[in-house]
């Protein structure tokens, strides 16, 4: 017997680090799948999310502050 495949949506949608996309989420996938109020409003293509990070993590004076942004990404994705 097949297992179903569990659906997610809202909330247990966003605590997954494999599907959670962040704001890149389409309007009609936060309609879709539950997430209207979940997330800030505006809408970042991953490519935006890339930009922002690099930028972020160029910015860091050293490499302790480097691995501090990354492993506080890596923890939040």
């Amino acid at each position: 017997m097949a297992t179903p495949k569990k659906v997610f949506n809202g909330v247990d949608l966003l605590h997954d680090p494999k599907l959670n996309k962040g704001t890149a989420f389409t309007e009609e996938e936060r309609d879709k799948l539950a997430l209207r109020g979940l997330l800030p409003p505006r809408i970042f293509t991953g490519e935006e999310q890339s930009k922002r990070i690099l930028e972020n993590f160029h910015n860091k004076t050293d490499d302790l502050e480097k691995y501090i942004y990354m492993v506080a990404l890596q923890d939040r994705n």
